[in-house]
């Protein structure tokens, strides 16, 4: 761990060795008292001077002491150096004061009692500079890195729920995310809060791993209360209107069933459907559920479950109402035409159980023509021509599937291919009902 404020007490320690006051020898008592030289009575000024200075700071530092025994939490390592090093002046006066009183030869009652108060403010400061040492090395230890191993992969994983909700968040588009980032927000919080709380020692000292945890902390709960405010408006702007979307996408189904418009029910109706399903999946995903939210959902799949009959009604009844294609086509290669579609089917949907292959045209559909090949840069005369078909595949018991399929003739090469690939995409598919095949 690095520390903004980093402070060597050697100098500190060097003092304290070398501070002490030897015993005074008897003085030459005059009236009780041994009387000054100038120049010592110089010394004995200065040498008080220093000692009540130390005086006058020690109770301030008395009571940082008492702090850090007590509630050591209060303090930053940078504090205890700081005034570990302010101690260190203190003890630089005393050794000024014992200088001074070590130069003065004649003996009295002033310059005893100016060692005494001397040993006192000595012994007062070392019973400090334990203390601060004994608390700097307990701070330096519980802030070392082996009681913080996580610390890296923490702000990692904060940086990433920070951007988590930070994201563009589409309510209507992804119900899934948006179920997600608010079901697990509850817990998202707890964790940063909890991981927060362990690295505040370290942020006290100015770590720049927890510097770096607080940063993305704070930008989290900035962008987690922006998502809940969002995502709290879209709900209750969907909850005034969704009964009537319901409503009103039963009635579109009503009228598609009655005007036969089987289309729209895998178009517009399913997309009216989805964009409600999706709305019902957001508001379910709010910690504290709306009131009628059970009431909407079952409104929602009541509606769904009806949409889905009027569908399958409407498409049995168009079913029932297709009839097998017409087989008008008798050219002499019509067997030919047959075989080719037939093996060709089969070797790209080997599971499907024919029933019948029928020429719906009476002749070939011919083009012919020039047209300008710009590979060779000149005219080519073309004569092409086609034969529609319709391949009729039993689908299960009750239902046949009618598919389209091509038989492309070069009339200037004479070659044939067969187009069969016709199950997607804008070919017509049509079903009917098994007895309706004639």
């Amino acid at each position: 761990m690095r520390f903004r404020n980093v402070l060597s007490i050697g100098l500190l320690i060097s003092l304290v060795g070398v501070l002490s006051v030897s015993a005074a020898p008897a003085p030459s008592v005059q009236g009780g008292q041994g009387k000054l030289q100038y120049n010592e009575e110089q010394q004995y000024k200065n040498a008080v001077y220093h000692i009540s200075g130390v005086e006058k700071e020690i109770s301030a530092h008395k009571s940082f002491a008492n702090v850090l025994q007590k509630d050591p939490s209060k303090v930053n390592m940078g504090q205890i150096q700081g005034a570990s090093k302010d101690l260190g002046l203190l003890y630089q006066k005393l050794e000024n004061a014992q200088k001074a009183l070590n130069a003065i030869a004649t003996q009295n009652n002033d310059v005893a009692a100016a060692k005494a108060k001397f040993n006192e403010c000595k012994k007062a400061l070392d019973d400090i500079k334990k203390i601060y040492d004994g608390a700097g090395s307990a701070m330096e230890k519980s802030l070392s890195s082996e009681n913080f191993p996580d610390l890296a992969k923490n702000v990692e994983e904060m940086r990433t729920l920070r951007k988590v909700y930070n994201q563009q968040v589409w309510f209507e588009g992804d119900p899934e995310k948006v179920k997600t980032m608010w079901g697990k927000l509850k817990d998202n919080k707890a964790w940063a809060d909890n991981n927060y709380k362990k690295y505040e020692p370290l942020l006290k000292n100015g770590v720049r791993g927890a510097i770096d945890f607080e940063t993305e902390y704070k930008m989290f709960n900035t962008y987690t209360k922006k998502f809940e405010n969002e995502a709290e408006q879209y709900v209750q702007n969907v909850a005034v209107g969704i009964s009537a979307e319901i409503t009103q996408v039963l009635e579109n189904a009503k009228k598609c069933k009655d005007e036969k418009k089987l289309a729209w029910f895998t178009g517009g109706i399913k997309q009216e459907l989805d964009k409600i399903k999706n709305e019902v999946e957001v508001m379910k995903a709010r910690p504290e559920p709306l009131a009628n939210i059970s009431q909407i959902e079952n409104d929602y799949k009541k509606t769904d479950t009806q949409i889905k009959e009027m569908a399958q009604q409407l498409k049995e009844e168009i079913i029932a109402s297709v009839e097998a294609p017409q087989d008008v086509y008798n050219g002499g290669d019509k067997g030919e035409l047959k075989g080719m579609i037939e093996k060709e089917w089969k070797r790209i949907y080997p599971n499907d159980k024919i029933m019948d292959i029928r020429f719906p045209s009476a002749q070939w559909d011919k083009k012919e023509g020039w047209q300008w090949d710009s590979g060779y840069s000149r005219w080519e005369y073309y004569d092409k021509a086609v034969m529609p078909a319709r391949v009729i595949v039993q689908s299960d018991d009750k239902i046949a599937t009618v598919y389209c399929a091509f038989v492309n003739k070069d009339n200037v090469s004479n070659k044939m291919n067969v187009g069969a690939e016709t199950k997607s995409g804008e070919y017509v598919v049509e079903e009917m009902l098994v007895k309706n095949y004639k």
